[in-house]
Formats: C-alpha cells, sequence, structure tokens
C-alpha cells in the first residue's frame, strides 16, 4: 500500500507539481542570504489547471529542448529543410507558451505569495522570513498527513483556505 501511495504521489509530482496548493522556492546567495518564497494557489483551483500552470512554469527551456530533439527527428524524415522545421518548432513552442499563459492567468493573478529574506548579519531575522517558513512548513505537513490518510481532504482544504487568506 505504501509502494502504490509513493508512485501515485510521484505521478501527482510530475503531472501538476509536487504541492496542491502550489509550490516554493527557496535560494541561498553566494554571500549567505536566504530568501524564500511560498506561493499559494486559490484553494478551489482544479487540478487540470494546476497541471497547467505546472507546465507554463517550466515550459521555456522544455518546450525549446524538445523542439530541438524532435527537430533532428522530423528534418531527417520530412523533405523539408532543417531550418524550416526548427522555425515552425520554434513558432509551436511559441504558441503553446502564450496558450498556456493565457488558460493560468486568472489563477495567477489570484496566486498569493509570500516571501522573506534572512541575511548573515541579522541578529533577528525578518517577521516575513518567518512567517513564509511556518507557512510552508504547516502546508508541507497538511499535505504529507492528507497523503498518509491523518486527515480528510476537507480538512487540508480548510487548512490550505486558512493559509491563503
Amino acid at each position: 500500500m505504501i509502494a502504490v501511495r509513493e508512485a501515485a504521489r510521484q505521478a501527482r509530482a510530475l503531472l501538476v507539481g509536487r504541492h496542491r496548493w502550489g509550490y516554493a522556492t527557496s535560494r541561498f546567495s553566494r554571500y549567505g542570504t536566504h530568501t524564500v518564497a511560498v506561493h499559494i494557489y486559490p484553494p478551489e483551483t482544479p487540478p487540470l489547471v494546476r497541471g497547467f500552470l505546472h507546465v507554463a512554469r517550466h515550459w521555456i527551456p522544455f518546450g525549446l529542448v524538445a523542439a530541438a530533439l524532435t527537430g533532428l527527428v522530423t528534418a531527417s524524415v520530412v523533405p523539408m529543410s532543417w531550418p524550416e522545421v526548427f522555425a515552425i518548432k520554434l513558432v509551436a513552442v511559441v504558441v503553446a507558451a502564450v496558450t498556456l499563459q493565457a488558460i493560468t492567468a486568472d489563477v495567477r493573478a489570484r496566486t498569493k505569495t509570500l516571501s522573506g529574506t534572512r541575511r548573515p548579519r541579522d541578529v533577528d531575522p525578518d517577521p516575513r522570513y518567518t512567517a513564509t517558513l511556518e507557512c510552508w512548513v504547516r502546508l508541507r505537513e497538511g499535505e504529507e498527513r492528507l497523503d498518509i490518510g491523518a486527515i480528510s481532504p476537507r480538512q487540508f482544504a480548510a487548512r490550505w483556505a486558512a493559509e491563503y487568506a
């Protein structure tokens, strides 16, 4: 049963992103500054739209690599020149990017973002930094508890809505 849950979690991460509630970033600078950002989607965001949001975030690099690889195959099979094939593939990547941006525009506009920074010289961390980390921990913990069946989807939805508010 545990293997099935893990496989389902990995499939979800691939298709709609690692988290149901959005995503977080954590970056350390060269000089030790730590910046954290938590992006929380509106709680009613359907899985299909979350999938589009996930793909849209990573589309340009992925789309260009996919276009280059498929362009090599296409150019060897189709009686067209290499520049024509790659121009068509590039147009397809741009059209897909514009389409993804249009589909996800409403949810991206309503996505709540918390962020904070802690510098090495700070004696006390910035309250926004602490609040952002705590929010991230609460959302991850709630999702982990949902995945193992410790809380119901309704309880997780309530936690997600509380963090979004």
